[in-house]
Order: structure tokens, then sequence, then C-alpha cells
């Protein structure tokens, strides 16, 4: 038997990762918001397009709503860099919070600016040493 209150908790929490208000997600599934409200209460059950629509927007599979496993999905950069893949959302819920994650990104891309600024530093260093004769 599907646990409705569980299913409440993912949509919840997947539309509080993304940053989407309820007005959105209802607007977009052309509820009302206390619809809407109910599905991640537990109250009332999503029909079958709401939950394909919702998977779709969350890019989750409508199995993975359903299933009494916790979401796992992955967190992308905004440069394309892919940070973490098979994170579970459970464990995300209770320990990262946005803010950590924005942390982890500005800390992240620092050390990719650091790191081209040595590999800049380095590959100057080669040149004088290859344009002065001496061997590396």
């Amino acid at each position: 038997m599907l646990d409705k209150v569980l299913l409440g908790k993912k949509l919840r929490r997947l539309r509080e990762i993304s940053g989407t208000p309820r007005e959105d997600l209802a607007e977009m599934l052309h509820i009302d918001l206390s619809t809407y409200g109910r599905y991640e209460t537990g109250h009332n059950m999503p029909p079958t397009e709401h939950l394909r629509s919702l998977a779709e927007f969350h890019n989750v599979s409508v199995d993975s709503l359903l299933s009494p496993d916790p979401i796992v999905f992955t967190i992308h950069h905004a440069n394309g860099t892919q940070v973490a893949n098979g994170t579970n959302a459970k464990f995300v819920q209770h320990v990262v919070s946005e803010e950590f994650v924005r942390e982890v990104f500005q800390r992240f891309d620092k050390h990719m600016e650091q790191q081209e600024a040595m590999n800049t530093r380095l590959v100057a260093m080669l040149d004088r040493m290859t344009s002065t004769g001496r061997k590396a």
C-alpha cells in the first residue's frame, strides 16, 4: 500500500530543494494551491497525470516518488560540473542546508581559480626554462 504521507514529504522536499514556490507547482498542474498543499501533507493522493508532471518537473521517476526508498538525485554546479552523484535526498534533508551547498560551490570555485593560476605559473616557468635552454 502506498504511503501518502511519505509521498507528500518527498514532494515537499523536492520542491524545497528546487526552490520552487507551491503556487508555481499548483499553477503548473492547473489546480488550487490548497489541493497541492494536500498532496504535500499526505491528505490527498495526486492523480497519475499530476505524478507524471511532478516527476518530470523534478527530474525524478514516478517510481522513485512512489517507492518507500529515499530519492536519489544528482547535484550539478552552475558551470556544468557534476558535484555529487547518487546523493541520498534523505541524507541531504537532514545534514546539508542550502547555505552549506552554496558555500561548497564557492569553495570549489575558489579552488578551481587557484588551480588555474598555478597551472598558468607552471606553464610560464616551463616556457622560460625551454627558452633559456634549460631542461625541465
